[in-house]
């Protein structure tokens, strides 16, 4: 295996180094302090990507050549960049094919495998990152978590008052009571997208009740007489000059919605642990605003 030259950038990869079997890393890039563009590039790429996948749950083909042209990059730069983050086994395709060179892709396809990919992170770099801990974690604990009792499983690293903390709903209703139990259950038992449909019905729940007992339900209703959908609720819930939300409250709302939405109706969507943690202060902000908007304490019924 020959050495890269001296002058080499990412830029430079050609044919000729490909015959002469140079080994072409993105670890040899990082070392050479060569990486800054590629990442770039490479998150633009990601956020291509992740984004028509969001607009199209179903599109599974990506032309490389393409993609350039839209983040407005030079094709085999953007090429390059794509396989040299394709070799850390980040699982960005499920298929690809190239007709120019043997090193970059001209085009992907895009499986199941490959999508939750997408759907887990929000950039290439951080996919990466998460793949050099995961390998390092393994590395230094695979070990300890083969000996690791069976029972231990569902309780590691649950946060500290679990999905959000219980006592929030106290002294709410009963089925809100029944709505939040089921939602921390199915996070604690690993059923996660379960959970984050019951986190979506316990916002959407709160909020109605937030427009009801404040006698002005009718806002959030249709001329059929029936309640909004979330994103119609969560529009008028914002907007309400009754009441004037927190910041905090206000941007947490379209990442508990967002996350809601696709395990409740994107088939191809598996929520993971760390989806759900993610959230977990936001979710406590939110409840604990509208709960105190609701005022149950000062309700009769």
């Amino acid at each position: 295996m020959n050495k890269i030259p001296k002058d080499f950038k990412p830029w430079k990869i050609n044919d000729r180094l490909i015959r002469e079997n140079v080994e072409i890393t993105l670890e040899g890039v990082i070392a050479l302090n060569l990486e800054k563009d590629l990442f770039n590039i490479g998150n633009k790429i990601f956020a291509y990507i992740k984004k028509e996948l969001f607009k199209d749950v179903d599109k599974k083909d990506f032309d490389l050549n393409l993609i350039a042209d839209c983040i407005e990059e030079e094709r085999r730069l953007t090429k390059i960049a794509f396989k040299l983050f394709s070799n850390e086994s980040l699982s960005l395709w499920n298929s690809a094919g190239s007709k120019s060179d043997g090193f970059s892709y001209d085009s992907i396809s895009i499986g199941n495998s490959s999508f939750d990919t997408y759907m887990d992170f929000d950039s290439m770099s951080e996919a990466y990152l998460s793949k050099q801990k995961s390998i390092q974690k393994y590395q230094e604990t695979k070990k300890e978590e083969i000996l690791k009792p069976l029972s231990t499983t569902n309780s590691h690293n649950i946060p500290e008052h679990g999905l959000f903390p219980k006592e929030l709903l106290n002294n709410t209703r009963g089925y809100i009571i029944n709505i939040g139990n089921q939602a921390t259950l199915c996070y604690e038992s690993s059923f996660y997208d379960a959970s984050l449909v019951m986190i979506r019905k316990l916002i959407e729940t709160l909020i109605i009740e937030c427009f009801e007992y404040n006698l002005i339900s009718d806002k959030i209703k249709g001329k059929d007489g029936y309640f909004f959908y979330l994103s119609d609720l969560i529009d008028s819930f914002v907007k309400e000059p009754k009441w004037s939300l927190s910041r905090n409250t206000i941007n947490s709302l379209p990442k508990i919605k967002k996350l809601g939405d696709l395990s409740a109706h994107n088939r191809r969507f598996s929520a993971k642990k760390h989806d759900l943690d993610k959230i977990s202060g936001d979710l406590r902000i939110v409840i604990e605003e509208l709960i105190h908007l609701i005022n149950y304490s000062n309700k009769k019924g």
